[in-house]
């Protein structure tokens, strides 16, 4: 089902104009009908805001007839067939206003200073949390169970236009506005602008810095195909020169070094340090360059047909930096143990926890290989082993209960011959959280400390 949700405004002095989108004109006095006749969707609700109208009896027949008492007064035909289709939901606001008074859903008028008819208005003072008017739109948005929400923000004050927009961002949905500034002469063209790009580049940039935040791929939202779709060959040579090297960005680089993090292969990880430092240093320089291009956005006037280049994707990206450091590899393994202690990654904080020691004496003794063939790695092993299972044993055993996912011979689980499985101990979430977050990078440096000395 396609769903087309406006916030209702004062329509009493629209004229009517064409609304264009996509080629197609409509000829009507307010944005949602033109989307209306060009989206046909199968339900219309308008989001009326408290401070539009007040009606002894009905608020929602007041905004009907406000709107259809406009086409008679403009002569426009077939506005009261599509109002009897629209589905109103009051939704609160917040500020200060002056509400059009209704009764029994007929809007009152009263002669002004100049003798002029006008619509008679009551004050409206309201104050409320963006929340609370956040959470009322939004029950309205799930509980329509939409498949498809087209969003039309033309009107509306500038909280309940941003909070509807969020919203919709939630949803499935798509978002249009048409920008009227001052009074358009009659049949005056205005073009619907199409919003959704806007709100799906804020969605993948916010995306992508949860991804590098919390060292998780898959949040990564892979923007590569769009960079390789642009043609720098139509813009000046200095803009060509930095957006062919930004459509020859590898985004992959970043991906791939989130992978190795979050699977644990923390080898690849230090190895692929260096070949990200390269691509983030050249990406950096070249956003500067591009955000000094649109700032100066009218020595650039190329830029402002191009969609397939979000600055917010590239700056999000150089977040990886904040992960990047100097030193040798095994200090860079040390520091990715706060990084996973950090995100929360425990069972590959306890792992890296319980192994890197053994790296750490293996270059205390001049180098080795982690195999159980090598003397020094054996060598190295018994000693971090022996004296994590005397001192540190909630490090081995938390360890082996995370990556064995608790099957393990620490846990001691009962398997029966119907299939049940029974545990032997049990290790709550609180007491995992407690030792990585409290003990584990004390426990760490105790251990190193131990073998310095050894």
């Amino acid at each position: 089902m396609k769903c087309l949700f406006y916030i209702a405004g004062d329509v009493s002095n629209y004229s009517t104009i064409n609304y264009e989108l996509n080629g197609q004109t409509q000829n009507t006095f307010f944005a949602a009908h033109a989307l209306y006749n060009l989206f046909k969707p199968d339900k219309v609700i308008a989001l009326l805001p408290d401070s539009l109208v007040k009606d002894n009896v009905s608020d929602e027949e007041c905004y009907k007839n406000l709107v259809i008492n406009r086409a008679k007064e403009l002569n426009f035909a077939g506005m009261e067939e599509f109002m009897n289709k629209v589905e109103i939901r009051k939704i609160p606001n917040v500020g200060i206003a002056s509400a059009i008074q209704c009764e029994n859903g007929a809007p009152k008028k009263e002669k002004n200073k100049e003798g002029r008819e006008v619509l008679k208005r009551l004050p409206y003072n309201e104050k409320r949390s963006s929340i609370f008017i956040f959470n009322a739109i939004y029950a309205i948005f799930k509980d329509e169970a939409c498949d498809e929400y087209l969003v039309d923000l033309t009107h509306g004050t500038n909280v309940l236009v941003s909070i509807v927009m969020n919203v919709g961002a939630l949803f499935n949905a798509k978002f249009y506005s048409a920008p009227v500034m001052g009074m358009p002469g009659k049949d005056s063209i205005v073009n619907i602008v199409e919003l959704t790009d806007v709100v799906q580049a804020t969605n993948d940039s916010l995306m992508i810095r949860s991804s590098i935040e919390n060292l998780d791929e898959r949040y990564f939202k892979d923007y590569s195909n769009k960079l390789r779709k642009l043609n720098p060959t139509t813009f000046k040579e200095e803009e060509k020169e930095v957006l062919n090297r930004v459509k020859g960005t590898d985004v992959n680089v970043v991906i791939d070094f989130l992978w190795n993090i979050r699977n644990g292969f923390t080898v690849n990880v230090v190895k692929s340090m260096n070949d990200l430092k390269n691509i983030i240093n050249q990406l950096e320089e070249d956003l500067e360059k591009l955000k000094s291009f649109y700032k100066n956005w009218e020595e650039h006037k190329d830029f402002q047909g191009e969609t397939l280049l979000v600055l917010s994707d590239l700056d999000s990206t150089l977040k990886v930096k904040d992960l990047l450091i100097e030193g040798n590899d095994l200090e860079k393994l040390n520091y990715l143990l706060d990084l996973y202690i950090k995100a929360s990654i425990y069972d590959k904080a306890l792992s890296l926890a319980r192994e890197l020691p053994v790296a750490i004496c293996l270059n205390k003794v001049g180098g080795g290989t982690f195999d159980d063939k090598d003397e020094k790695y054996k060598h190295c092993n018994e000693i971090v082993t022996s004296y994590l299972r005397l001192r540190y044993s909630d490090l081995v055993e938390l360890r082996n209960t995370l990556m064995h996912g608790g099957l393990s011979t620490d846990m001691k689980p009962k398997v029966d011959d119907k299939g049940n499985i029974t545990p032997g101990k049990t290790v709550t979430k609180n007491k995992i959280e407690d030792f990585v977050k409290r003990e584990l990078r004390k426990d760490f440096d105790k251990i190193v400390n131990f073998l310095s000395s050894a």
